[in-house]
């Protein structure tokens, strides 16, 4: 809808930070349809302007590429000069009292916003002055286009300014000039060299060097993320008591993975350098020593910082507006298409083998339980050789003779749905044929070395059944099962696949293009239909941190 919106980007270790270190992006998203929208003339004029702790003292300009400092104080008290770019501390020394101007070739500094200050003999600033330095620090991107076979290939070649070829990662994005304009005024060069040095009003915050030089630093309050985790803790039921030394076990069917840990002397676990995409499912189980499973198990919840409230004026460019609603006059007569009748035939595809086909000793998929033509649980347990059914529990022979002949664990969708007694058997606390026959896709037996994925209680072997839609109704189970969590974490979100759509202002977009060693890559699309000329733009970092930027033009004409 239209609209405010706010995007915002941060890591765990900013936790704590004032929200004006967090990236934020404001958007506005137009309606072609709505004419009350406010227009206004962006303006591209770069604007810098100090804060109150500018004094008289000092006074700083660029005089031909060399930068002209001067100290107005005829104060003979030992003085020092510091000059910064981004925190990276470029000159610190002391200023000789019979000097009044010092000059600095431009080529010293690294591309950015200049935070000159002068400090007394504490240390204590005096005055400061900010300006910009543009420099030839950054990676230099060409690229040649060749029109073959109606596709327009894109040929980019990346270098340093040492023109040494190099490598990196950025995104590209073509559009049609003919029905939009890009605004380039706005890229990641100005951003991370300019913009992200001022976040109040463009007011100079983010850096407090003079307490840095005495010693006197601020740590981030939260911790440095090796990658995606899941943590929680581990206590008694009765006494709440911490419990160390713990097995905690995860498991996820969709990624194929499984591991365990152990809890430390305050109960608390953490699986930590994980990769998985939202909405995957993990069943965690803890248990004691003997695995015993009357513990309290908890998940920490992903934590978010306050969403602040987003108080800006509606505001978007007129050049913008009027493209919109000349886009929707030129298109508007082909919103609606009447296709004929498709019919597509396939043949069924079978699913992908999960881990615990992969590890289980005997696997049973739906055709085979099928062909056992059992009516319930109990009946097709029964039918499978090397089981032997007592009531409601089951003994795998061959399983482990450490164990006697303890019964079997019995899992669905992943979660154990029995415990131990104090001796050590296990004992089954369900009836088997709360299981829905008919929603079980497959069945896998655990007898050896394999069943470690189950932690302690695997011992004695596992029955895994896995339901076609994996939405067992674990109410049905009288136990109240305190030591398994079934979770859903945030992940991260994977990228739609870019399509080409006729009549789009976007010819081709790529958010991951990546050059060999060569520093050089290759993209091709689709020629559009609307011939003339088309914008490509380019946003990325090298692997040495140098910024990626370029915005160019191609033309394609009819052949």
């Amino acid at each position: 809808p239209e609209g405010n919106y706010s995007l915002r980007a941060y890591t765990t270790a900013m936790y704590g930070l004032s929200h004006d270190f967090f990236f934020k992006k404001d958007i506005f998203i137009a309606s072609p349809v709505k004419a009350e929208n406010k227009a206004y003339k962006h303006s591209v004029a770069q604007r810098f302007r100090s804060n109150d702790e500018v004094l008289p003292p000092l006074s700083a300009e660029w005089k031909n590429d060399t930068l002209r400092v001067t100290r107005n104080s005829r104060d003979t008290l030992p003085q020092y000069l510091l000059i910064h770019t981004r925190g990276i501390v470029q000159y610190l020394e002391e200023w000789k009292w019979d000097t009044k101007t010092l000059l600095f070739p431009k080529q010293n500094f690294s591309s950015g916003v200049l935070q000159v200050v002068l400090l007394d003999n504490n240390y204590s600033p005096l005055g400061q002055k900010m300006l910009p330095c543009v420099n030839d620090d950054h990676a230099h991107l060409n690229f040649l286009v060749e029109n073959k076979d109606n596709l327009l290939q894109i040929k980019f070649i990346l270098t340093d300014n040492h023109n040494k070829n190099i490598s990196g990662n950025f995104s590209v994005s073509v559009t049609d000039d003919n029905l939009t304009l890009i605004d380039t005024t706005k890229n990641i060069r100005d951003y991370l060299l300019f913009h992200s040095d001022f976040v109040t009003d463009e007011t100079w915050k983010r850096y407090n060097i003079p307490q840095i030089i005495k010693g006197k630093m601020d740590k981030l309050p939260g911790f440095i993320e090796w990658g995606q985790a899941v943590s929680g803790k581990v206590k008694n039921i009765g006494n709440k008591k911490a419990v160390p030394d713990a097995q905690v076990n995860i498991l996820s069917l969709q990624t194929m993975y499984a591991t365990s840990t152990t809890t430390d002397k305050n109960g608390i676990f953490s699986f930590n350098g994980m990769d998985f995409p939202d909405k995957t499912e993990f069943v965690v189980q803890a248990y004691k020593a003997k695995g015993k499973n009357n513990v309290a198990l908890t998940i920490d919840e992903d934590n978010f910082p306050t969403v602040d409230s987003i108080d800006w004026p509606v505001r978007i460019d007129s050049t913008i507006i009027e493209q919109a609603k000349q886009y929707n006059r030129m298109y508007d007569n082909i919103k609606t298409i009447q296709l004929a009748e498709v019919v597509i035939k396939g043949k069924k595809t079978k699913k992908p083998a999960n881990p615990y086909a992969a590890m289980a000793d005997i696997s049973f998929d739906s055709e085979k339980i099928s062909n056992l033509n059992a009516t319930c649980v109990h009946e097709l347990l029964r039918r499978i050789a090397g089981l032997q059914v007592i009531g409601d529990n089951v003994i795998i022979r061959g399983a482990s003779s450490i164990y006697g002949k303890s019964f079997a664990a019995i899992a669905v969708d992943g979660v154990i749905l029995e415990s131990m007694n104090e001796d050590g058997t296990a004992t089954s606390q369900f009836d088997l044929d709360v299981i829905d026959l008919f929603n079980v896709e497959r069945v896998d037996i655990f007898k050896s070395g394999n069943s470690v994925i189950w932690g302690a209680r695997g011992g004695n072997g596992v029955i895994s059944f896995t339901t076609k839609k994996g939405n067992f109704d674990y109410s049905k189970i009288e136990e109240v099962r305190y030591n398994t969590k079934v979770i859903k974490p945030l992940g991260y979100v994977l990228p739609a696949k870019f399509s080409q759509q006729a009549h789009s202002p976007l010819i081709y977009w790529n958010p991951n293009v990546n050059t060999d060693e060569t520093g050089e890559t290759s993209i091709a699309f689709s020629i559009p239909a609307t011939k003339g000329y088309y914008s490509v733009i380019v946003q990325g970092v090298t692997n040495d941190g140098l910024i990626i930027y370029k915005a160019g033009e191609i033309v394609c004409k009819d052949l």
